[in-house]
């Protein structure tokens, strides 16, 4: 009695496909079942011995677990149940072998079911990981734009143009807001007599708030007119070409910058004694991320030229040096406190010549249009 109850609860609380036993005792025979004949598991190969009646039903190995289906067609089992050559009949199946269509059909829902819910769940979870690795990438870039020395670098027709410390990265906006379009500039000089006179002309174009091309042309010395024009992508400069008036070439820099958007490397590519040189510009970082220094050592048959750009913690050109071997001229940049537009701009720098001593210091100031003018300090 309490082995028959606790196969009823069995049937009560989990009605599985046909579990089926090997038949290697007696035991299983108990109440007249007979096995019919013997299949191997597809799972497994373990050796299971059905009835004839089974076939046509699926069956679940007690071994390993796997179900399939005995082969051969499912025979009528309407009304009372039919029995077998055997003379046995269905009912005596015990009920914990036993399992309704219904419960087949659940049980195999639920499978599909758990399929899809872990399907869903993984989904989620790499969507929400990527999301969190592009989160990360767009802060890191978006915190090196702001700490490479981002400042006002003019404005034009209301349109404030931002360059970075290197002034390899500009972005516009306009009353707050990105700026598409184009915007021309005029260059002035003033010779000491009050005149504004005209000595060249900027182009910017911009999408989206970023520069991607920039046509200079400057007037020198009252007759060479030198051409200059800065292609861009999303605002980072990648060449820098010159040319004459009649389209010849000469001299470009280009620049390649890294997954973080950083400047990692430049090349001047320039003639020299009717032969075509190339120097090479490195820039280092700082371990967390800003710019720390821009360099050009190049010396080749009796030319020289190193440039060397030492950068603040704030990406802003602190000290620079030219020397071409003839000479020799170290700047030391200070820059605007004012809680106003011109905040971080160069506001002065003290030149030193090859021995340190000081030679000159400048003030800078702006116009409305932020257009830079110097004038000497006192010595």
């Amino acid at each position: 009695m309490r082995c028959r109850e606790k196969v009823c609860r069995f049937e009560k609380y989990s009605e599985m496909l046909y579990i089926v036993t090997t038949m290697t005792s007696k035991e299983h025979l108990k109440g007249g079942i007979m096995a019919e004949f013997t299949i191997d598991c597809q799972g497994c190969g373990n050796p299971l011995e059905v009835l004839e009646s089974w076939r046509g039903r699926m069956v679940k190995c007690p071994q390993c677990g796997a179900s399939f289906r005995v082969p051969g067609e499912k025979q009528s089992s309407a009304g009372t149940a039919e029995k077998s050559d055997s003379g046995i009949s269905e009912n005596s199946v015990p009920l914990y072998m036993r399992q309704s269509a219904a419960s087949a059909a659940y049980d195999g829902k639920r499978r599909r079911e758990n399929a899809v819910n872990w399907i869903i769940r993984k989904t989620i979870t790499l969507v929400f990981f990527c999301a969190v690795a592009f989160g990360l990438w767009w802060g890191i870039r978006f915190t090196l734009f702001r700490t490479s020395g981002m400042a006002i670098f003019k404005k034009v027709d209301g349109v404030v143009i931002f360059a970075s410390g290197h002034e390899l990265f500009f972005r516009a906006e306009k009353d707050g807001k990105a700026f598409t379009g184009s915007i021309a500039d005029n260059n002035y000089s003033d010779p000491g007599t009050g005149e504004r006179v005209v000595t060249g002309f900027d182009k910017y174009v911009f999408e989206g708030g970023y520069l991607v091309l920039k046509e200079k042309y400057t007037v020198e010395d009252d007759s060479e007119i030198l051409l200059e024009k800065v292609i861009a992508d999303n605002g980072r400069i990648t060449d820098i070409i010159t040319y004459t008036p009649g389209g010849k070439e000469t001299g470009a820099v280009k620049y390649r910058y890294d997954w973080l958007g950083r400047a990692k490397s430049g090349m001047i590519s320039r003639e020299s004694g009717g032969k075509k040189v190339e120097i090479p510009i490195v820039f280092s970082y700082r371990w967390y991320g800003p710019i720390e220094s821009v360099t050009i050592d190049f010396e080749n048959d009796g030319e020289k030229l190193f440039d060397s750009y030492v950068f603040n913690s704030d990406g802003r050109v602190e000290c620079a040096i030219h020397d071409d071997g003839k000479n020799y001229t170290r700047k030391i940049y200070e820059y605007s406190t004012k809680q106003d537009e011109t905040k971080g701009m160069r506001s002065a720098y003290s030149i030193y010549n090859r021995n340190g001593r000081l030679v000159g210091k400048y003030r800078i100031s702006y116009d409305n249009e932020y257009r830079p003018s110097e004038s000497r300090m006192a010595d």
